[in-house]
């Protein structure tokens, strides 16, 4: 239901400008949403110098697509999608719109820069992004939880696999818009036809399932919320060309604030909607209300393109396009086959439990985790040293590590009282489905680390199979053991994610079953060693306060100090290496004045006695 940093390629001769042309960047992503239109992804990109010579291009363009017939695409897991973009220096500052979006926004006279600096830019807008999207939505459900039945929740997930199955098409328009080098009017225009016509036919299979499919397997309390997510399906695809151009243009602050304006609208819309009593309909208008005002919003900055059709433009968007589409398809099967297996099976309520189970142990920790992967990935595909990518990787993976493997430790540990109290008793039944999920979150967070790592070094194939692998396992694990409760789903996916992070790290090291341990036990070391030393500080505290009968929140602010403090001296003892480097993360993601200011006042110069 997510941005990528500004980076730029190596110095080299500059290619004549296309007057046409419009500089490149990302594509949209889908993602799992609590309850907000579907948000732009997080994708990254990574440049291909102009005066490379054929085999440098050729050792970068396999692990990320190209729009050349007969090129592999990108598999849709863990990385979502990678684009071949031009330099972002060939787009001057105040560059006109191409064709009809006149009101495009330009690279604003991108120049040449350090990737260091360059990934710190771009990681303060994912970050700031993500804390305001990410805490909307969760402070928002947190109230929407106590107004709204668990059992809704599971109808509205659903509901919202039908808006998400809707957009993938698009992907076809989306991919290419900011894969090509080269863009003209045709392009833009044709693509707008075909995203226009793509809704209305997704618009007509929607409510053609809504009234036939979904209330025979779902009820009719189902098929209703999918009608009501109908004008959402259109405004997400209408608006592909407006959102592919926008970032083709590096515009990160818009990109950005467009996510926040989606999920600030939404949580405004749908709270008071389940005040008056609309159940899941709240929800399900509140993505609609949103979806219409980040089109508006949109529409400010870029205009959209007079619909055209161009056979030419329409073979382009076939021959690169469709295998991303084919991509994200599998990636939205993947992420939500759970949950419809679940409501199939055994009813929506317990999709519902199983939702928000599945969303607090392991969503929100992939949605974090791809601010790491989103910023290294450009270096990683830029190394041509696998040694160097693996060390590069270890990086990633610790700095993730560091950081998620402590708050899923300490999910699991206060869970119990944390999900009755932030979402309402009544979603009791989700804790120890959350306990377990921690496990799994753990797992696939390094598994997105590792299939980037191979992704970087031109195997696609090696990662697709690995994809589809992992989406037909857990599908049929989920639908084998789904009658047998909640903890068994939980139970099943816990014991497939993990199985698959093996199998990463086996394909990663080319089948050498002890380099994959050896390289698997490097990376997690400093954050599982330092995690088992948080849980023996934290849990004994935890089971104390709980006896004592300590309120809630001093009781979570005790296992907060008592975890953090065994958790930062374990790192300080056996693992100082990877705490220095996860200091540095931290200040790189603060401003550079701020950053001067604060190293000042660390180091503050001492004034010299006289002579």
């Amino acid at each position: 239901m997510v941005t990528t940093p500004r980076v730029t390629a190596p110095s080299g001769p500059e290619r004549p400008r296309d007057s046409e042309s419009v500089p490149a960047s990302r594509s949209p992503l889908l993602e799992r949403h609590e309850h907000s239109a579907v948000s732009p992804a997080s994708v990254t990109i990574a440049y291909v110098p102009a005066g490379a010579s054929p085999a440098a291009a050729r050792a970068l363009q396999p692990s990320l697509g190209s729009d050349r017939q007969g090129a592999e695409p990108p598999s849709p897991f863990a990385l979502r999608k990678m684009v071949v973009a031009s330099r972002p220096a060939e787009a001057a500052a105040g560059e006109p719109g191409v064709g009809d979006a006149a009101s495009q926004s330009s690279d604003h006279g991108t120049s040449p820069e350090e990737p260091g600096t360059a990934v710190s830019k771009g990681l303060r807008w994912t970050v700031m992004r993500g804390v305001v999207v990410e805490g909307t939505n969760l402070l928002g459900v947190a109230v929407l939880a106590r107004l709204v039945a668990p059992a809704e929740f599971g109808r509205y997930a659903i509901a919202l696999i039908v808006l998400l199955l809707s957009t993938v098409p698009t992907w076809a328009v989306s991919y290419t818009i900011v894969q090509r080098d080269q863009m003209d009017r045709d392009h833009l225009k044709t693509g707008q036809t075909l995203s226009i016509l793509i809704g209305l036919a997704m618009c007509a299979l929607a409510f053609g399932g809504a009234q036939t499919i979904v209330p025979a397997v779902f009820g009719a309390r189902t098929a209703l919320l999918v009608l009501l997510m109908i004008p959402a399906c259109f405004i997400n695809s209408v608006n592909t060309v407006q959102y592919a151009t926008l970032s083709r243009s590096l515009d990160f602050r818009r990109l950005s604030l467009l996510d926040m304006t989606i999920s600030v609208v939404s949580t405004v819309v749908s709270i008071p909607l389940a005040v008056l009593g609309f159940n899941g309909e709240a929800i399900v208008l509140g993505v609609d209300v949103a979806s219409l005002a980040g089109f508006i919003l949109i529409c400010c900055w870029v205009l959209p393109p007079i619909p055209n059709f161009s056979r030419r433009a329409a073979r382009d968007f076939v021959r690169s396009g469709i295998p991303a589409a084919a991509n994200a398809a599998s990636l939205v099967c993947f992420e939500n086959c759970d949950y419809v297996i679940v409501g199939a099976r055994v009813g929506a309520l317990r999709a519902g439990y199983y939702f928000r189970a599945y969303t607090l142990g392991v969503v929100y920790q992939t949605k974090i985790s791809q601010v790491i992967t989103t910023v290294g990935l450009p270096v990683l595909s830029r190394v041509r040293s696998e040694d160097e990518v693996h060390r590069l990787r270890r990086r990633m993976i610790h700095t993730t590590t560091l950081i998620l493997f402590p708050l899923l430790t300490a999910l699991a540990i206060v869970a119990p009282k944390f999900v009755t109290w932030f979402y309402g008793p009544a979603w009791k039944a989700s804790v120890v489905p959350v306990q377990m999920l921690t496990i799994g979150g753990a797992a696939m967070l390094v598994a997105q680390a590792v299939t980037v790592s191979m992704l970087s070094t031109g195997r696609p194939r090696a990662v697709a199979l690995w994809g589809w692998g992992h989406f037909f396992v857990y599908g049929g694990a989920v639908f084998a053991v789904a009658h047998l409760g909640l903890p068994a789903v939980a139970t099943a996916a816990v014991v497939v994610h993990t199985t698959f992070l093996m199998i990463a790290y086996f394909l990663l090291y080319h089948g050498s079953a002890s380099q994959a341990l050896t390289g698997a036990a490097k990376d997690l070391l400093p954050a599982g060693a330092s995690c088992v030393l948080l849980a023996a500080v934290a849990l004994p505290a935890s089971v104390l306060a709980s006896t004592l009968g300590i309120p809630i929140l001093p009781y979570l602010l005790i296992v907060a100090i008592a975890g953090s403090s065994g958790y930062f001296v374990s790192l300080r003892l056996w693992f100082p290496n990877e705490l220095r480097e996860l200091g540095v993360f931290g200040g790189r993601l603060l401003p550079a004045r701020l950053r001067r200011m604060v190293s000042w006042a660390a180091v503050r110069p001492q004034p010299q006695s006289a002579a």
